[in-house]
């Protein structure tokens, strides 16, 4: 008895499975008829038999075309597609078009028909353009038959080439397997004067596909023109088009503003200054050079105070804190004052650290905002109103060309989150290079620098890649043409800012100051004539040498005279190792060091918040050439 049901379910098994495997959707055959004209179009007629089992085939087919390529070069190349026919079973079809990122879908079929379970034939014929490929000494057509996207397997594949007349075939090659495949799972025979059909041997699996690669003697086919060639370099690649005129547009205007109302005045004689110009701070002085606000003015303001006896400087290991004082006699600069009333606003002792980055951050921005009210309609132009109008040239250009190009939601969307992703890149760099920048002049803070810079890697690695992704999305020329253009708009919004005759007067007097203070060599220095280094000196330029960024220089030559006299040298405004047990040799690195970078350093810490290749001569592969594309059901 066991032996006779084992017997009948291997027979029922064979019955249903053998039902199962002939009731699989698939496409029994692709038969495809290839028409190149004398006018370089292809016509095509493709005959494609589907087993339909209301699985994935449902209502129709879809059949996808790729028509948007890229040449070796990046630059695009969109060739032509029109539908001309679509049948099922001999009778005309409902259809539609749709685009896709690379290419048109043609949805065959409508929603509310559903098909008869059984063999469907669909018919669809269709001409396309610029798929010849003109070589030196022959005419191709190099062409992907099935496309390498279907979604089910292929029994059998023919497909047969029809030149113009009088062509005759000179070679041909053809491939099969996935893409990239050279497969040889074919034959390939002539049929008549000027055709060649090509059959597979085997049948196709999924993403399996044959591509086949004929050439015929130059002169039967009208090959473009050099103008035929430029028309279409201009509507492929409409971002080099549109978007160089408009960057020509942009900078032209740049230009015409700039030499009106943005060029420098012309600096006049340098002469050394011994004194600081008049009424200015040193973080006025650190302003009025650098054309705006810096850090290195909040700390030459800071160590301005401390040698006032305003407040007191503390080191303690890596760490700064800053204390309030009383009975000083030396009255503050009006920044300096707004500076003072921040900063002390909520006790007599602030520790210079990033859990103190409301009270260090608002003094900071107190000093910049008064040192800009005073300095900067002043001494300054900075043409905003001029940059505005160009910042918004620069958007229209931009948005039409977008327009113009298509390129993608997706692309767009990519744009955008790039360009603020980057912009928090740019943030995390400068703080790295900062902190290994106090690593590398005092040896401390190595661990910071170094833990700062493992946690930015991974943001920069993505912001690396994610360029190479945009190019592959939407070509080389659409991010060439936004990084153009930013950069444009970055170079001018710097040079459109612009000294008055009274600003450029001041930065002349600041640059004689300037060389004072850097002056290191003995001899210039005699014939200066200088006034007598004494410490009092020393810490009164002390904060304009750091508002300058030359306070290394400064220290050296105080070191120099204190080596000479052998005195010692400690202020009564700074506590900490820098000077502690310190002999005059080693206190001109340790000034530099200790209040140029470190100090800096943790203020800024403290204040911030956390066609040209041939196919029949055996150089192709199975998914080359032109056509392609897939398909599936719906």
């Amino acid at each position: 008895m066991r032996r006779l049901w084992h017997g009948l379910a291997v027979l029922l098994l064979a019955v249903f499975g053998a039902d199962m495997a002939t009731a699989d959707e698939r496409i029994l055959s692709f038969r495809s008829a290839i028409e190149v004209n004398p006018d370089a179009t292809v016509r095509v007629t493709e005959d494609i038999r589907f087993q339909v089992e209301g699985r994935e085939i449902r209502r129709g087919i879809l059949r996808d075309f790729p028509t948007r390529y890229r040449n070796r070069l990046g630059a695009e190349v969109n060739v032509g597609f029109e539908v001309l026919d679509v049948r099922r079973n001999g009778q005309p079809e409902s259809y539609r078009i749709e685009s896709l990122s690379n290419g048109k879908r043609i949805r065959i079929g409508r929603g509310d028909v559903l098909l008869d379970h059984g063999i469907h034939t669909y018919t669809i014929t269709y001409r396309t353009t610029r798929q010849l490929g003109f070589l030196e000494e022959f005419d191709e057509l190099y062409w992907n038959v099935t496309g390498n996207g279907w979604t089910f397997p292929i029994d059998s594949v023919e497909a047969t080439v029809t030149l113009p007349p009088g062509a005759s075939v000179t070679q041909s090659d053809a491939y099969t397997g996935a893409f990239g495949d050279r497969g040889t799972a074919y034959t390939a025979a002539p049929v008549g004067d000027g055709q060649m059909t090509f059959r597979t041997t085997q049948p196709l699996p999924l993403s399996h596909g044959l591509t086949i690669a004929v050439a015929w003697p130059k002169g039967f086919v009208e090959a473009p023109d050099a103008l035929d060639e430029a028309s279409w370099l201009i509507a492929d690649n409409r971002v080099l088009a549109f978007g160089g005129i408009g960057l020509l547009i942009v900078a032209a205007y740049y230009v015409v503003v700039w030499r009106r109302v943005g060029r420098d005045p012309a600096a006049g004689t340098i002469i050394p200054l011994f004194e600081p110009p008049e009424g200015l701070s040193p973080a006025a002085v650190g302003f009025v050079a650098n054309m705006g606000f810096l850090p290195s003015a909040f700390t030459a303001a800071l160590v301005s105070m401390a040698v006032k006896g305003h407040v007191q400087i503390e080191e303690s290991g890596e760490e700064y804190s800053v204390r309030r004082l009383t009975g000083a006699t030396q009255p503050l600069k009006r920044g300096e004052k707004a500076l003072y009333r921040q900063l002390f606003a909520w006790g007599h002792e602030v520790e210079l650290k990033q859990a103190n980055h409301r009270v260090v951050g608002g003094a900071r921005r107190a000093l910049g905002a008064a040192l800009k009210n005073e300095y900067d309609d002043r001494f300054f132009v900075h043409n905003r109103f001029w940059f505005v109008i160009g910042a918004a040239v620069s958007l229209i250009v931009t948005v039409l060309t977008l327009l113009t190009s298509d390129p993608g939601d997706e692309v767009l969307f990519v744009t955008m989150w790039f360009t603020i992703w980057m912009a928090g890149c740019l943030t995390m760099l400068w703080r790295a290079v900062r902190l290994w920048q106090v690593a590398l002049s005092s040896g401390r803070g190595w661990g910071a620098a170094l833990g700062v810079t493992i946690f930015v890697v991974p943001f920069w690695a993505a912001a690396v890649f994610v360029p190479f992704a945009l190019v592959d999305a939407s070509g080389l020329q659409f991010f060439l043409f936004g990084g153009a253009m930013a950069a444009l708009n970055l170079l001018f919004f710097y040079l459109l800012k612009a000294p008055t005759a009274a600003g450029r007067e001041m930065l002349d007097q600041v640059e004689g100051f300037k060389r004072y203070l850097s002056v290191a060599e003995q001899d210039r220095l005699d014939r200066l004539h200088p006034p007598e280094m004494t410490p009092a000196l020393f810490e009164a330029l002390l904060p304009y040498a750091i508002a300058l960024g030359v306070e290394h220089r400064w220290s050296e030559r105080f070191a120099a005279v204190l080596h000479t006299s052998g005195e010692r040298y400690e202020p009564r405004w700074y506590v900490g190792r820098n000077w502690d047990g310190l002999d005059s040799a080693r206190i001109a690195g340790s000034i530099a060091d200790g209040l140029g970078s470190d100090l800096s350093a943790a203020i800024s810490a403290a204040a911030t918040a956390p066609g040209s290749r041939s196919g029949s001569s055996g150089g192709g592969s199975s998914g080359g050439g032109g056509g392609g594309g897939g398909g599936s059901g719906w």
